[in-house]
């Protein structure tokens, strides 16, 4: 063995079972391509067709396979001295320099050189032959892959054996062409595609002749179709090998293994023995506290009482000693319940902090001082890092491993080894993660039909681009686990999203918030605290509403308005009272408010302050910190592009000459005003001896004293973040690497460089970049203006206290009721809140920013009046609330805070605001959850950050031409979409506009008219368990009999489901979407009339909605199989665990797994955390207690997402990654040129005609957004989400038994047809019966939606329908279509409403047809267990009038 100490020794894995040795030499050649050597044997032309043959078969797969026999370089083992990239090992093959990354020894060199020699004298003898494809036929002959078709295709024609063959035969060498190109060195795409087509004909030739004589025991002999598949692919997996992954860069976050993880930057002073540490993690663990509860509260607040009454009893009669320490004891009774009310059912969390030194290790990589943690451990090389930041990412990745628990020294193993096993684990998870496509593994087709959303598209161009860093980055906005990636057969794990964290950890909140307000409020009307519940619908709470219903409709028919019961609430009255006391203390501590309320209000409470601190620490709030925060990354976005510009020499200069000043200021300050531990701490020769930060520390002493221009200097001073890439400036604090950066620039003459692409640019590069400044220069302008004009000091409101903080949502139409009572009321409160301005200059004394009030004077009031009063409407209009969409300009996420623009309280306006306390909370979940996590993963909600790093990825790596810059905007409005998808703002219509109105009362409209028995269609979900889980794990193995013997333990099981990730369709009314886009909030219409028609009809048809889905059992049909499924995959998850942790796991399982997001290192996490054993078959975890172990809080990140993911995959659930853009009424523009003449009008009509029909000018391109163009595509949201859930990911294999469940779908889809209309099935015939099966199982896809589209528009317009049913003999599914139907089919079913009704009437259509019309239009008329009754009533009433 090699000295251990030697500095140039690779580093590998002694332990070859678990990682590949030549792990670290995967990086690029250094060399650039060089002309071919082909001088070097003598080739003898022309030896005669058995030698072309023989030479066509080497240069197949099997015959490189077998040229690749003789291995006895490997007996030699790694030569950690040999470089194959030597100039005299490399000489004359430098074309192939980059195949050889793999070299492991100078034997295994040769051989590869010499193998190259032969299959370049081969390729030149075949050139130099005149017999054309003949001799490639007849190797071809010789190659088992292309007999392989001959017994799929028996029993049918020559020309379908040929086809069949044909496409067989080419796809099973398309598959060994990886083990070929792997093998043969010198092959080309050409080539590839000359061997694919060759064996297309090939196979074809001999399925044709022989197919029909090939016995079916061929098959059976061999084990069946599967059989002879798991050879051949069992063959194929071996020796193919691992990917040659090229390196650019490492893509990792510290979230990705420490989820919520924070990173401190600075000295760690962290020491082991004498050796410094610059890289160390804390893992804080719970600790036992105390819990808050209500009940802590309510007696301090009868202690205040009891005091008060004191001091009112007494009177004259009571001391002022006495009184004044009664007053103090109340305020300190006060001050104490001010404290213990944001701890109220407080937990503590596990929290990961890293504490990290980037100086020292930047100063480490740089001098190649990477030295190995373990004495004898194999050093690394700095040269298998890209940079000092890949260097940095290693190191913090390494200790997250360690801490975090991913890594486990063996008991058998010496220290040396477990630390080149870690380096080699750490260094292999980051080199594949960086460079593997991580895209959906399918074909080009599919490929296609998933680039039709923003997620399938974004996905394809990083393909293209050859890039998966956008990839995954699109992952994490709106993954959802609904198809596996190429990189998860390689242990690379799907990235988890903020879509569904959103979905899951905070769902979860939001649910068990509104439950426990329903528990009470039963509690307090029927004094029972244990509500009845199935399937998440509240069965007391309903009972009660009921009855509540029922008295009120008496009290009206007997002419009375009083209240229905005066002495207890109704539900609606008690959540508005509710919503009432959270957001006033006096309501909350008034004596006479039912303890049960109280109760509530601390849940409400609760749930806000969970959501506001996530909020708050990411600084998504408006507030002086958070607007610092952004000026800071704008300047350091313009330092970097400035950087990249070029600096003049006049900016150098400046630099200098302010530096200089900077010193002299220093140096006065040590004269006048020395501080001793400064100076000796850091002036004076030592350990910590640093004349930059001795600077840095007087600077921040004295930094009121300093000249303005020199404190502005400093603010624009930069450091590079490393978690996040940004560049920040100094900002408040300046540090030692500030004064360092300007030593050096004042002795170098020179700017630091902040990129590391420092390459020439071209000309499309330097025009984008300057595009670039310009907006970041001009948005710096706008957020120091903003941080200028408004008074931004804390998170909430001056006159609202954090405890009393509630989403404010504002109701147009009491607003327009009373608009004069507002503004009284805004009025007197802001005579009496002078607003606060906090302005630039400096006051002179004290040194601090001014802050001025604005004056009480009336008409200066009255302007603030009419400005709030203005800013109210339009939030109420947009139904924006608290700023979430960020509108400004007309533009969502422009603002890049949230914030309360009227200070005034909600308790001062509760007349004008939603006061449902259940709505209210729903809409903040739903758009607080998502932008919490977009935050979390990306910087900010609006992903500004990441936007500004992904356009200078694509302008560096991809901007080649001017058409480039479509494809860079393209990529962005992407990201940009998907975002707004998310956060529900896609759709930039007005809530109030006739159009959204008018699309959604339609919409409503023919949901209630045609779903009635949509619960008959949903019977494929009973099978898709099957096909996920397998038929043995689903019934035999007893999941489902137990749960029937045992409903106790089942109880358990789905009380922890719930709690990681729960249905929401009951909880949500989200089961509609399921089968439809519900197309967004709408609002009310600005005219009388249109208010009066949507109070009265579209209002109540939108409201319906979720009731309606319960009554046609759609929502808890979902529930129920959501939950059945739920349990499952959580037993399998916590089961492929255990088996990867013992080592028994097989590829699929870990496959499997890390498509779920699950890679090897967080499946043996999972498996350590506790579970519970129920009746020795199903696994359940136990979640609650996994924070209290270490790793605990990522494991449950992981696990809840994975169940969600696969519940809604198996249960197929539309998400916004499947969702098109055009489903939600929004068509993109890219190109910008095109935007801007639909913008000017230099297309088609005038300007006002596109602004009329949706269209806006974005900041890349533009959209038209209208929700009409949704319209068609009503109903598609589950056929939609069928193609990545269903149909791609069945053929990737994903599916346990996928036989098996094809059978039974389309098997309960015949059924679900059957249930529909018994009486018309029977008559069906039975290829009808099977094609209709098909078509409702979902195994094609939105396919099926597309050929019944085409039968009917074929048949209704042209009179000669094309499709399945044609082709096979059959008639159309209802009939012959006419024109309507064929144009319903192009408008949608909303639209095909009114247009029915048209033909119904307007044609010369008999009186039967009128009456079936009308009746198929009425909703409700189709609900399951009426549908009959309503036809023969409906028929009965048709035959009265007709006669």
């Amino acid at each position: 063995m090699a000295d251990p100490h030697n500095e140039n020794k690779q580093i590998f894995n002694p332990d070859a079972k678990e990682t590949d040795l030549t792990v670290f030499k995967n990086i690029e050649s250094a060399y650039s391509p060089l002309p071919p050597n082909y001088g070097k044997s003598n080739i003898k032309y022309d030896m005669g067709f058995v030698s072309d043959s023989i030479d066509e078969w080497n240069l197949y797969w099997m015959g490189q396979l077998w040229n690749h026999r003789d291995g006895t370089w490997q007996d030699k083992g790694v030569d950690p001295n040999y470089d194959p990239f030597a100039k005299d090992n490399l000489e004359g093959y430098e074309q192939y320099a980059n195949k050889f990354t793999d070299v492991i020894n100078k034997e295994h060199h040769d051989f590869l050189k010499e193998n190259i020699d032969k299959n370049l004298d081969r390729r030149t003898r075949l050139e130099a032959s005149e017999r054309g494809i003949l001799p490639a036929l007849v190797a071809g002959v010789f190659d088992p892959v292309n007999w392989i078709p001959i017994p799929f295709a028996a029993g049918i024609g020559f020309g379908s054996r040929f086809l069949k063959g044909g496409l067989i035969a080419s796809g099973l060498v398309g598959a060994t062409e990886p083990i070929r190109r792997t093998l043969d060195r010198t092959s080309t795409n050409e080539e590839t595609f000359a061997y694919i087509a060759g064996s297309f004909f090939l196979g074809g030739i001999l399925s044709g002749t022989f197919g029909r004589r090939i016995a079916q025991e061929t098959i059976r002999s061999k084990g069946g179709i599967n059989g002879l598949a798991k050879t051949y692919f069992k063959a194929h997996h071996k020796t193919e090998g691992k990917p040659d992954f090229e390196v650019d860069g490492f893509d990792w976050k510290i979230g990705e293994d420490a989820y919520n993880a924070v990173v401190v930057n600075g000295n760690t002073n962290r020491f082991v023995g004498k050796k410094y540490q610059p890289v160390w993690m804390d893992v804080i663990k719970p600790s036992t506290v105390k819990v808050v509860t209500e009940s802590d509260i309510i007696n301090i607040d009868k202690q205040i009482t009891d005091i008060q009454d004191k001091i009112v009893k007494g009177g004259f009669k009571i001391k002022p000693e006495a009184k004044t320490k009664l007053q103090n004891k109340i305020a300190e009774l006060e001050q104490k319940k001010a404290e213990l009310k944001p701890k109220i059912g407080a937990e503590v969390l596990t929290k990961y902090k890293m504490y990290l030194d980037e100086g020292h290790l930047r100063n480490l990589y740089e001098q190649a001082k990477i030295h190995p943690e373990v004495f004898g451990a194999s050093p690394m090389k700095k040269d298998i890092f890209k940079s000092a930041d890949d260097f940095i990412t290693f190191m913090m990745k390494k200790e997250v491993y360690k801490k975090i628990g991913y890594f486990k020294k063996r008991v058998d193993e010496t220290p040396v080894d477990a630390e080149n096993r870690l380096n080699a684990m750490v260094y292999d998870d980051l080199l594949k993660t960086a460079k593997i496509d991580q895209s959906t593994d399918t074909n080009k087709y599919l490929e296609w039909v998933e680039a039709w959303a923003n997620y399938g598209a974004a996905a394809k161009l990083s393909r293209q681009l050859k890039d998966p860093w956008f990839v995954r980055r699109m992952h994490e906005i709106s993954g959802d686990y609904g198809t596996a990636t190429y990189g998860n057969k390689y242990d690379v794990a799907t990235m988890p999203s903020a879509y569904m964290e959103s979905s899951t950890k905070w769902f979860s909140l939001y649910r068990n918030t509104i439950h426990g307000i329903k528990d009470d409020f039963n509690e307090y009307r029927s004094g029972n605290a244990n509500s009845d519940r199935v399937l998440d619908m509240n069965l007391s709470k309903g009972i009660i509403q009921t009855q509540d219903a029922m008295d009120y409709a008496i009290t009206k028919m007997n002419g009375r308005n009083d209240n229905v019961n005066p002495v207890k609430m109704t539900w609606n009255e008690y959540s508005s009272k509710t919503f009432h006391a959270v957001v006033d203390e006096k309501v909350y501590g008034d004596s006479a408010l039912p303890p049960m309320i109280r109760k509530s209000a601390d849940r409400v409470r609760k749930m806000m302050k969970t959501m506001g601190d996530d909020a708050e620490e990411l600084k998504m709030f408006t507030s002086q910190g958070a607007y610092k925060q952004l000026m800071e990354k704008r300047l350091g976005r313009i330092e970097e592009l400035e950087a990249l510009l070029g600096k003049t020499s006049d900016d150098i200069g400046i630099a200098i000459n302010n530096f200089n000043k900077l010193e002299k200021f220093v140096a006065r300050i040590r004269k006048t005003n020395p501080d001793k531990t400064i100076e000796n701490q850091y002036f004076k020769k030592g350990k910590d001896f640093d004349l930059d930060r001795g600077t840095a520390r007087y600077i921040n002493k004295h930094y009121k004293e300093l000249p303005e221009e020199l404190d502005r200097f400093l603010m624009e001073q930069n450091v590079k973040d490393l978690e996040t890439g940004e560049i920040l400036t100094a900002g408040v604090e300046i540090r030692g690497g500030h004064i360092g950066q300007l030593r050096r620039l004042s002795e170098e003459q020179t700017f630091p460089e902040f990129v590391t692409d420092t390459k020439a640019l071209n000309k499309w590069q330097i025009a984008r970049y300057k595009k670039m400044l310009d907006k970041e220069n001009n948005r710096y302008k706008e957020i120091k203006k903003e941080l200028e004009d408004y008074n931004l000091d804390s998170i909430s409101p001056p006159n609202e206290t954090k405890n009393t903080y509630l989403t404010r949502m504002w109701r147009l139409e009491k607003i327009e009721q009373n608009p004069e009572k507002l503004k009284a009321i805004l009025h007197k409160h802001f005579t009496a809140h002078p607003l606060r301005l906090r302005k630039n200059k400096k006051n002179a004394l004290t040194g601090e920013r001014q802050i001025e009030y604005i004056s009480t004077d009336p008409d200066k009031v009255q302007a603030r009046v009419d400005d709030a009063f203005e800013t109210i409407t339009e939030q109420a209009r947009l139904m924006d609330a608290e700023g979430f969409a960020g509108f400004h300009r007309g533009r969502a996420g422009a603002k890049p805070l949230m914030t309360r623009k009227i200070d005034i309280p909600n308790r001062e306006v509760m007349e004008f605001i939603e006061t449902d306390v259940e709505y209210v909370l729903r809409q903040y979940y739903l758009r607080m959850g998502p932008s919490i996590e977009l935050a979390r993963n990306f910087g900010d909600k609006n992903l500004e950050s990441f936007m500004h790093q992904a356009e200078m990825r694509l302008v560096r790596k991809h901007l080649k031409k001017e058409a480039d810059n479509n494809m860079v905007d393209r990529m962005l409005n992407y990201f940009e979409d998907e975002k707004d998808k998310l956060l529900g703002h896609l759709n930039l219509e007005d809530p109030s506009t006739l159009s959204k109105r008018s699309a959604s009362l339609l919409r409503d409209w023919a949901s209630t008219a045609f779903m009635g028995k949509v619960i008959f269609s949903a019977q494929v979900d009973m099978a898709r368990p099957i096909a996920v889980n397998g038929f043995k794990e689903t019934f035999k193995h007893g999941r489902l009999p137990k749960f029937l013997r045992n409903m106790g333990a089942y109880k358990d099981a789905i009380a922890e489901l719930k709690e990681l990730s729960p249905a929401a369709e009951i909880v949500m009314g989200s089961a509609r979407k399921r089968v439809m886009e519900d197309g967004g909030q709408i609002g009310l219409g600005r005219t009388s009339l249109g208010r009066i028609f949507d109070k009265y009809v579209a209002q109540p048809l939108h409201k319906i909605q979720g009731p309606f889905y319960i009554a046609n059992l759609l929502a808890p049909w979902t529930v129920l199989w959501k939950d059945f499924q739920g349990i499952l995959s959580a037993h399998r998850l916590i089961q492929d665990s255990i088996k990867v942790s013992k080592g028994t796991a097989t590829q699929f399982e870990l496959t499997r797994l890390a498509s779920y997001g699950i890679d090897i290192k967080t499946a043996k996490l999972i498996s350590r955390m506790p579970y519970e054993l129920i009746d020795g078959n199903l696994y359940v975890s136990n979640s609650s207690k996994w924070q209290n172990y270490n790793g605990g809080l990522q494991a449950i990140h992981k696990f809840r997402q994975a169940i969600y993911g696969d519940v809604n995959r198996t249960i197929i659930t539309p998400t916004p990654t499947d969702q098109f853009n055009l489903m939600h009424g929004v068509f993109r523009v890219n190109n910008d040129q095109i935007a801007k003449q639909f913008d000017e009008g230099l297309i088609g009509p005038d300007r006002h005609i596109w602004k009329l029909l949706g269209f806006q000018k974005t900041e890349r391109g533009g959209k038209f957004s209208n929700s009409w163009g949704g319209l068609p595509f009503q109903f598609f949201s589950w056929a939609v989400a069928a193609n990545r859930k269903l149909v791609i990911s069945g053929l990737q294999g994903r599916e346990l038994n996928a036989m098996a469940g094809i059978v039974a779908m389309i098997s309960f889809g015949m059924m679900g047809d059957y249930f529909k209309n018994p009486r018309y099935w029977v008559q069906k015939s039975m290829e009808e019966k099977i094609i209709r099966g098909v078509e409702l199982s979902g195994i094609l896809g939105i396919f099926t939606d597309v050929n019944f589209m085409l039968e009917t528009i074929s048949g209704g317009m042209f009179d000669t329908p094309i499709g399945i049913r044609p082709m096979t003999g059959q008639n159309l599914r209802f009939g012959d279509p006419d024109v309507a139907d064929a144009l319903g089919e192009f408008s949608g079913a909303g639209p095909s409403i009114p247009l029915d009704l048209l033909y119904a009437f307007m044609t010369n259509q008999d009186y039967d047809e009128k009456s079936a019309t009308m009746r198929r239009i009425i909703p409700l008329n189709t609900l399951w267990f009426w549908d009959r009754t309503f036809k023969n009533l409906w028929d009965w009433g048709e035959e009265k009038l007709r006669y």
